[in-house]
């Protein structure tokens, strides 16, 4: 008899499979991210599949896999569900920190610290209505941190000092620069002012988001240093296809 898994866990994607059943893809806070199979989900009368909402947090009860490595989902209750009217901006916004997590390695004995982080970033996301994507770079800096690749706000990477607005990055590792030592890099990347402005009080932002008024190019450049410092840190290319709401 198959070992029964209990687990609480945000919903990341569904898909039909055959004609009746799921297949699934849930972080969990004990087994990380996983894939398992719904099997006659989709049946009338119950549909159950209708119950299951991306971005929701469950209790799952799985039987364990003993083979093919796809646990089979065979109950589950609803613990934490979000509204599905949310702003287009707070909803990309949590898509993108679910799609981060996604697409990243966690060591399995360092699970439980993401999946608590992820769920207040989604629950904080849902209740504000100004500069949502400021408390995304906020649960960046904090997962980064988690990662072991803290980006160290607000000092400059080069000369350590500390900085009143970080004026750029460099391209190489994608580290914050002051204004001094910005033009002493071989390439780098310059913040306009406004940018230099938020990135300014990032590690504060919660003090700061209704007085705020961040414009879409400071996004775009804010965006692309986080992104590039990840990428630069772990030698990938991740690409955020729910950020691509900032580029329309």
């Amino acid at each position: 008899m198959a070992e029964k898994i209990r687990t609480n866990c945000i919903l990341i994607r569904k898909q039909p499979y055959g004609e009746s059943s799921l297949v699934i893809q849930a972080f969990s806070e004990s087994l990380g991210m996983f894939s398992a199979i719904a099997k006659c989900f989709c049946r009338p009368p119950q549909n159950k599949a209708v119950l299951l909402n991306v971005m929701n947090e469950y209790e799952f009860i799985l039987s364990a896999s003993c083979s093919n490595g796809m646990h089979t989902l065979t109950e589950f209750s609803a613990i934490t569900e979000f509204p599905t009217d949310l702003p287009v901006e707070n909803w990309a916004l949590m898509q993108a920190g679910i799609e981060l997590i996604s697409k990243i390695l966690i060591p399995a004995h360092e699970t439980p610290q993401f999946y608590d982080l992820l769920l207040k970033y989604l629950k904080y996301q849902r209740g504000i209505e100004k500069n949502p994507v400021a408390i995304f770079w906020r649960f960046l800096l904090h997962l980064y941190k988690l990662l072991g690749i803290d980006i160290g706000l607000p000092n400059c990477s080069l000369c350590h000092g500390l900085m009143k607005q970080p004026a750029g990055f460099e391209t190489g590792t994608g580290r914050p620069l002051c204004a001094d030592c910005l033009p002493k890099v071989g390439s780098a990347f310059s913040f306009s002012p406004e940018a230099a402005e938020v990135m300014s009080v990032l590690p504060m932002i919660g003090n700061y988001i209704n007085d705020l008024e961040i414009d879409a190019e400071s996004i775009r450049q804010i965006n692309h240093f986080f992104l590039y410092y990840l990428n630069s840190q772990f030698h990938n290319n991740i690409d955020l296809k729910s950020l691509h709401y900032y580029k329309r």
